[in-house]
């Protein structure tokens, strides 16, 4: 048998000697892509992470846009606190909270009290469902003489956040929560190479891991306003990896069944690679043939991407 590792945990203090250190870290793109999949919202849909932001006489840790649906653009805000949480942060949260007018609040913590951990269950519970709070306990841990790795824990948040059906859901987010379900129970039956593992959202996107990079993920797109369904490989902050990728597109044509279109999206610091196919989005005795076109290309662009990146 295998010999295993023993896990063990590391102080907070050993890698960030102060909050701003570890606000600093956290706002970079890959980090708090680690954050965006605890919580449960895609980095793709995040814009114009921003820290030390004012709000007159006050600094929030951390302020950014996310895009909730297919037309509005929301507040995140975070505030970090390397120790046990206090009223004083409790205090500047909400302050934060109504000052950006914010709709997803996360309070990241080492340690919390029984106190603070009821008030931001009290507060889920009593807030509209536009309006989420989060606790998350930050801590590190490391597997022997590894590199210590970040682990983020949620305490508390909102009971709906977890929920896949919602009576107040508008009938389009109804229809793309069901084909995403259909999505997920059809390429669970396939012997696709894509880890299609998490729970579909009522969104029209359902974005997936590319495995062994952390650069970029997967995305499929139910579009319909446009009646088209799109692949894309998202590839994040790095544009030295996209124009090499473009360099080499002659493997994209010859590989992929389907045009590949290029869109640097220089506002986003951020770089697609997509394919698309107009389709008629409601027809549900069509639904077999869309879920096999998003699984063939996504896994040709996907292998495309790793052999071009990795020669």
């Amino acid at each position: 048998m295998k010999e295993l590792g023993e896990k063990k945990s590391v102080c907070l203090n050993e890698i960030w000697k102060t909050e701003p250190k570890f606000t600093e870290w956290l706002s970079d793109q890959d980090n708090f892509e680690i954050l965006a999949e605890t919580v449960g919202f895609d980095i793709e849909n995040i814009e114009n992470i921003q820290t030390e932001k004012t709000t007159g006489q006050f600094y929030v840790d951390i302020v950014a846009d996310i895009s909730n649906s297919e037309e509005n653009i929301s507040k995140i805000i975070i505030e970090n606190q390397l120790k046990r949480t206090d009223h004083d942060h409790l205090g500047k949260l909400l302050t934060y909270a109504s000052a950006f007018d914010a709709c997803i609040i996360i309070w990241i913590v080492k340690e919390t009290t029984e106190d603070h951990q009821n008030a931001i269950k009290w507060f889920n519970k009593h807030m509209p469902d536009s309006i989420s709070f989060f606790l998350v306990k930050i801590g590190l841990c490391q597997i022997d003489d590894s590199k210590p790795a970040p682990e983020f824990t949620i305490l508390e948040q909102p009971n709906h956040w977890s929920k896949t059906m919602d009576s107040k859901l508008s009938e389009t987010k109804l229809k793309h929560l069901q084909f995403w379900q259909n999505f997920n129970d059809y390429a669970s039956q396939t012997k696709t190479k894509l880890k299609i593992r998490k729970s579909p959202r009522a969104q029209h996107w359902f974005s997936i891991t590319i495995p062994g990079d952390r650069k970029s993920h997967l995305a499929f797109i139910r579009d319909s306003k446009k009646n088209e369904i799109r692949v894309h490989i998202y590839i994040k902050n790095d544009q030295e990896l996209y124009r090499h990728l473009e360099e080499n597109k002659t493997r994209f044509i010859e590989k992929v069944e389907s045009e590949v279109h290029w869109l640097p999206l220089k506002d986003k610091k951020a770089s697609k690679i997509e394919c698309k196919k107009i389709v008629d989005i409601d027809d549900e005795s069509k639904q077999k043939e869309h879920f096999d076109w998003l699984l063939k290309v996504g896994e040709q662009l996907s292998g495309v991407y790793h052999e071009t990146k990795n020669p």
